[in-house]
């Protein structure tokens, strides 16, 4: 159930969308970069083409390591001891190939701070099995495949990288919660899935139907200021439709502040709004 302590709430409501970035090509194919590059496999070898890709014995269903360089990254096919990450084959900035990279002793847990020994595009980092260093910190890889990215845990969605990968980002959280801060230089809005232009419709919303994510900030702009995109606003505020915030002089939208259900303060003429449904999965900072 929602504790209404942290219960994250707003004057009134936000959103918009968007999609975080990442450098990537198309994925390899049979052949293509990456194939035998990384620590090996064991199994057959695929000679074919002038591919040296080594293929394992006994792929799980639905693996397809030949589509994407030594190893498929959707399903983990590598040895025990060894997981699959995407690399930038050509030693550039640009992802285009997997490879099998041993688990390092001692690997760092889900959310832990992480490194990358080789550096950031060499396919190698001290996290653990089905995790990868993602801006300094340990994420799951997203299971399922590109055109169905699956996360284990309800309060993250699958950032998918081109068709190579795909990581799973918790949810960051409106009012700065503990470990869901966003990066310097970001803040953190309410992205409604289903149906963005019926984002005042029907509050609270259901929680399967919402992500909340982190923007590169836009403005700097407070309560009331006039805004047409959700990083057009200061951390702890976001941008609501113009009819839902009192003196907005705009036909688009203005901006408005989060709030706690436990401890509203809002400005003049709002009040605190409940923005999810109870679910049992919800983290209770929701």
């Amino acid at each position: 159930m929602i504790i209404p302590g942290h219960v994250a709430s707003i004057c009134v409501i936000i959103i918009l969308g968007l999609a975080a970035g990442c450098q990537c090509v198309s994925r390899s194919g049979p052949g293509g970069p990456g194939s035998g590059s990384g620590s090996g496999t064991s199994g057959q070898t695929d000679t074919s083409g002038g591919s040296s890709t080594d293929v394992p014995p006994d792929l799980p269903a639905g693996c397809r390591p030949d589509l994407y360089g030594e190893c498929d990254p959707w399903c983990q096919d590598c040895p025990e001891g060894e997981k699959c990450l995407p690399w930038a084959s050509d030693g550039g900035n640009s992802f285009d190939a997997t490879r099998c990279s041993p688990v390092a002793p001692n690997p760092k847990g889900p959310g832990e701070a992480c490194t990358y020994p080789e550096g950031a595009y060499a396919g190698v980092d001290d996290c653990d099995a089905g995790l990868r260093c993602t801006f300094g910190r340990c994420l799951e890889m997203c299971s399922g495949s590109p055109e169905e990215p699956l996360c284990s845990r309800f309060d993250a969605e699958c950032d998918v990288c081109g068709d190579l990968f795909g990581v799973c980002e918790p949810w960051c959280h409106p009012l700065g919660a503990a470990d869901r801060q966003c990066m310097p230089g970001d803040h953190c809005i309410y992205h409604r899935i289903s149906d963005e232009d019926a984002v005042t419709d029907g509050l609270p919303h259901s929680a399967e139907d919402v992500k909340f994510v982190c923007v590169l900030v836009g403005n700097v702009s407070g309560q009331g200021a006039p805004c047409m995109f959700p990083n057009a606003c200061k951390d702890g505020f976001d941008c609501v439709d113009a009819a839902l915030v009192p003196g907005c002089q705009s036909t688009a939208g203005c901006c408005t502040a989060w709030c706690s259900l436990a401890a509203p303060e809002c400005p003049d003429g709002t009040v605190c709004t409940q923005v999810l449904e109870p679910h049992p999965q919800l983290p209770p900072e929701f």
